[in-house]
């Protein structure tokens, strides 16, 4: 590892230290900062870092290499940070917080909707679910559409945030996939009253922007035949306990 902060070090002047193809940095996806800042345990300190991966649910030894990252800081200093071969980027060049940030490929150039607040980039894009604030990990080209992620926990990522609403992503009130899902509705009915109909995509994919209260009551019907939940569920997240692995995925009548 000294190595590889030797050889940046070499490549980009002394006192300077920046992600370079070619070498791999360790732990992609770990929020880099909580180490590599003033006072952490380890060496270099830096300034920005994160990691790019190939898709927003990817492995974290799914790095993408020669991915450009632009940031420009709170004073307008602007820096290009290229991710090395474990998908990672990072500088120890002084930056000031909130940062715009862009992100460019062969793919695409994809610009984050609203300044970040902080330089430590893993610590709200990581595996879905993580951080609402974020759509999973940094990604070289934009995920969208109504077939998108078939089977993820869609809530995740289009749930209110937490705190502040940094989220582009539209807000649903439940969501889920039905395996096979052609010809089936998904019916679900809030603790108010409140009633939706609801048709699946191609992909099985099936959404609501309207919110409800939980307890939710959800019921399939498909041909005539109807398949009922049999008690109310506290979340419309369906995905999230039908993941196929702890609970069965979802499939009509």
């Amino acid at each position: 590892m000294k190595a590889l902060w030797s050889l940046a070090l070499c490549l980009f002047g002394c006192g300077e230290v920046a992600s370079i193809p070619g070498s791999a940095s360790h732990r992609p996806g770990d929020p880099c900062l909580s180490c590599h800042s003033i006072g952490g345990s380890a060496e270099p300190t830096l300034s920005v870092a994160g990691t790019v991966t190939r898709t927003s649910v990817s492995a974290r030894s799914e790095g993408v290499s020669g991915v450009t990252i632009a940031v420009v800081d709170a004073s307008g200093r602007s820096l290009e940070l290229v991710t090395d071969d474990a998908g990672n980027f990072y500088t120890d060049e002084p930056v000031s917080a909130p940062l715009r940030a862009s992100i460019d490929s062969q793919a695409a150039t994809i610009h984050m909707p609203v300044d970040a607040p902080s330089a430590n980039c893993n610590t709200c894009h990581r595996s879905p679910g993580a951080n609402a604030r974020a759509l999973g990990w940094i990604r070289p080209q934009r995920e969208t559409g109504p077939d998108m992620r078939p089977g993820a926990d869609c809530l995740s990522c289009h749930a209110p945030p937490l705190v502040g609403d940094f989220d582009p992503a539209p807000h649903f009130g439940a969501a889920g996939t039905i395996a096979g899902g052609a010809g089936a509705v998904v019916i679900i009915q809030d603790s108010l009253g409140n009633r939706v109909e609801l048709s699946p995509t191609s992909s099985g994919n099936f959404w609501t922007t309207e919110a409800l209260i939980p307890p939710l009551e959800a019921t399939i019907s498909r041909g005539g035949a109807m398949l009922v939940k049999a008690a109310a569920v506290d979340s419309g997240s369906c995905n999230g306990c039908h993941d196929g692995t702890t609970v069965k995925a979802l499939a009509g009548p």
